[in-house]
């Protein structure tokens, strides 16, 4: 006899359509509450749609990705926290979508009910290393330009002040001073 993960996965592959949605949507929302429970017993700080902070946590600014709503949003202050969210959702075979400021136009800081935001904006430091500046990756480009103004010093970075700095640069870090100082 087969056991009851085994069934859902023979169910998966013999059904289509719908049925395939929303049982894989079934299997993932229990996992995305162990999910939540684990990371909240780790204290990672984490909102859900409950709570009062959840549309601003969710908020994205392209609105063909506005009907996606993640069953909850991580908010990490250090390195550890984003290891352990990382870690519980590979766990628990949950999908991550991760945010630094929630502006990517093909919607790769969005996600749906079957997986949870993880956002950095809770990971914002700026100081000067010698000559170089050392920005944490929830930091938006309006806080970098803010440090850096009163210096002698000039940056090459985003033109929209409020994009996150992890997501303009895994995008490919091009800017308005690329061609003069490259990436």
């Amino acid at each position: 006899m087969l056991g009851r993960s085994s069934s859902i996965g023979l169910l998966l592959r013999l059904t289509a359509g719908q049925s395939h949605a929303m049982l894989l949507r079934h299997r993932s929302l229990g996992s995305i509450s162990a999910c939540q429970s684990q990371l909240t017993a780790l204290g990672v700080p984490v909102i859900s749609p409950d709570s009062a902070d959840y549309d601003s946590a969710t908020k994205i600014y392209n609105p063909a990705f506005a009907d996606k709503h993640p069953a909850f949003v991580a908010r990490p202050s250090t390195i550890d926290q984003v290891q352990q969210c990382l870690r519980t959702a590979t766990k628990n075979a949950v999908r991550v979508a991760v945010r630094s400021g929630g502006h990517s136009f093909a919607g790769y800081s969005s996600i749906g009910a079957g997986g949870f935001v993880l956002s950095l904006d809770g990971m914002k430091s700026i100081e000067w290393v010698g000559d170089r500046l050392k920005v944490a990756s929830g930091c938006s480009w309006s806080e970098v330009y803010a440090k850096v103004e009163p210096t002698n010093h000039i940056i090459v970075g985003g033109c929209c002040p409020s994009v996150g700095v992890g997501g303009y640069v895994l995008g490919g870090g091009y800017g308005l001073l690329s061609r003069r100082y490259g990436l």
